[in-house]
């Protein structure tokens, strides 16, 4: 079969919506499928990238550059990838995928132009992810906007593909009358993730006599790592070493947050390839997840599975699906996201049982790879369109 993606982000960007499609991407080649990707990028037009034919689009804008930047690019993004042209290929599925709404008008456009099945593939729900985070109200103009792109969308797909039983059961109690097309495709990780190499003179910032807690990711709203820095004002250890990987627009006022605790130790060591995701993970003794929101309960962080995968246990500050996971491998320790004194009592137990982790550890890598890997997601996604 032959598949048309869509996505604003794809390797080498090392953001969780890239790592999906690239994982997606690479994997159905391996099992035999003609892939081409569409996406923004100021660095290149066309790459053959482990088998997947990848159309870099310059578009104006900025995503990472405040909003407006970011709407711009966005629009932009769009109005090219419309306008692309292969006139000889053929497909059999366009995948227009999140986190851009206008990501689905440009796969509405090109599934019609290549009388192919049109597929979304979400991450996020939009515009219900303005809400869950606080940027917007329902009645605001801008979710109404988001809210009508959608639903339009949803309405001209063939298939609607989630990555948590959570947004399966929110998008089909909003949209009872398209419940049957909505199907799970869950978010999980790359395999070849683990066969990284330890870069050794970042693996040497992480001093053995510590007690190294790891955070990788956007620093955003949606994560809100403020609690957790007040949390380790309390413990006061300071054997506590709390590294930051990751860049986002709430970094600068975290990091001036940081500079006034005294008795916190914090790392930032910016935005880091995938060596030096794997890196850290190699040296860390816990890993940290937040969702700022307890709205944010139909949300699965990528770094859950990728920490699980490399034996590392998690201090979870979320609610729903994450909090399922954890309970189900049994790999970590959960606090709900506002709740300072059960964050405290989280941190000091999986620190404490860091011999009953260390047993675990096994298991909990069996478990991730063997239902959660990307090569396993993508058998679920070739047999649901083969239905």
């Amino acid at each position: 079969m032959k598949f048309l993606f869509i996505t604003s982000h794809y390797y080498p960007k090392p953001d969780p919506n890239a790592k999906r499609i690239t994982g997606l991407a690479e994997n159905l080649v391996r099992k035999g499928n003609s892939v081409t990707v569409i996406t923004s990028s100021d660095d290149f037009s066309f790459r053959e990238i482990n088998g997947v034919c990848v159309y870099g689009l310059k578009s104006k804008g900025n995503f990472s550059k405040g909003k407006v930047s970011r709407l711009l690019n966005h629009i932009t993004f769009m109005i090219k990838t419309i306008r692309f042209k292969r006139e000889k290929d053929i497909y059999d599925f366009v995948i227009a995928t999140s986190p851009s709404p206008f990501n689905y008008i440009s796969g509405q456009r090109l599934a019609k132009k290549y009388s192919a099945k049109f597929v979304i593939d979400i991450r996020d729900i939009w515009p219900d992810v303005f809400v869950q985070t606080g940027i917007a109200k329902e009645r605001d103009l801008v979710y109404r906007v988001f809210n009508f792109i959608a639903e339009r969308a949803y309405k001209e797909a063939d298939y609607i593909f989630v990555v948590t039983p959570g947004k399966k059961k929110r998008l089909q109690n909003k949209y009872p009358k398209y419940a049957k097309k909505i199907h799970l495709v869950s978010n999980g990780f790359d395999e070849k993730f683990l066969d990284n190499n330890i870069n050794i003179s970042f693996f040497n910032k992480f001093s053995k006599d510590d007690l190294n807690i790891l955070y990788c990711g956007n620093v955003g709203i949606a994560q809100d790592l403020i609690p957790f820095i007040d949390v380790l004002e309390i413990i006061n250890d300071s054997r506590i070493q709390f590294h930051i990987l990751g860049k986002g627009n709430r970094l600068d006022y975290l990091l001036n947050y940081c500079s006034n605790k005294t008795s916190v130790n914090v790392q930032y060591h910016g935005l880091r390839c995938e060596e030096d995701v794997y890196t850290a993970l190699k040296a860390a003794d816990v890993s940290y997840v937040s969702l700022g929101s307890d709205l944010l309960d139909d949300s699965i962080p990528t770094k859950i599975y990728e920490s699980i995968a490399m034996g590392v246990p998690v201090v979870l500050s979320a609610t729903g699906d994450a909090v399922n996971l954890i309970n189900t491998v049994g790999f970590g320790k959960i606090a709900s996201s506002k709740d300072l004194k059960g964050l405290e009592s989280a941190i000091r137990s999986v620190i404490q049982e860091k011999d009953k982790f260390l047993d675990l550890s096994e298991y909990a890598k069996s478990y991730v790879i063997d239902n959660y890997s990307r090569s396993k997601i993508t058998d679920e996604l070739l047999a649901i369109l083969q239905q």
